[in-house]
């Protein structure tokens, strides 16, 4: 699975990438394996209790602690990125939190990729949708349990913060 998350952390250039939903870090080091040098990544992570697996292994990564909700300036001067790569619950996260992550995607560069965890291949495809222009979904069958990852690009126009 991480590996299919990571699928456009590009090692031949620079690139900004944000990952969502940090947990333990097994994502975040993978990105920090495959990026270029020069890439810079922020990884937000709500719950401090991962802070001691996290922050392993992670020195060349911005991490910040708390919800999305909460650190739009610190997140908006990172940006934009390139690439964001999300281990959250997308379509069951409260509206405040999802009109975040897609006001972030919306600020992202042009032809910048959201890629997004799912555990329920198929449920969500509508809802990518509704969101963005391209979705494509790579399902992840050797993962347990089974899921896949959604990956969208062409952000169209939403509502700001």
């Amino acid at each position: 699975m991480c590996r299919e998350l990571c699928r456009w952390v590009d090692p031949t250039r620079p690139q900004r990438i944000l990952e969502l939903g940090a947990g333990t870090g097994v994502v975040t080091r993978t990105i920090l394996h495959r990026m270029h040098s020069g890439s810079a990544l922020v990884a937000v992570e709500l719950l401090d209790d991962f802070a001691p697996f996290l922050q392993r292994g992670s020195d060349r990564a911005t991490i910040l602690f708390g919800c999305v909700t909460q650190l739009r300036e610190r997140l908006e001067a990172a940006g934009p990125f390139d690439l964001v790569i999300s281990g959250l619950p997308f379509p069951s996260l409260p509206e405040s939190a999802r009109r975040a992550v897609l006001s972030i995607v919306a600020a992202a560069t042009p032809g910048a990729t959201f890629s997004q965890l799912t555990e329920l291949p198929m449920l969500y495809r509508g809802l990518y949708r509704r969101y963005f222009r391209t979705v494509r979904f790579r399902f992840v069958g050797l993962n347990v349990p089974p899921g896949g990852v959604y990956h969208c690009t062409g952000a169209r126009a939403m509502r700001v913060w």
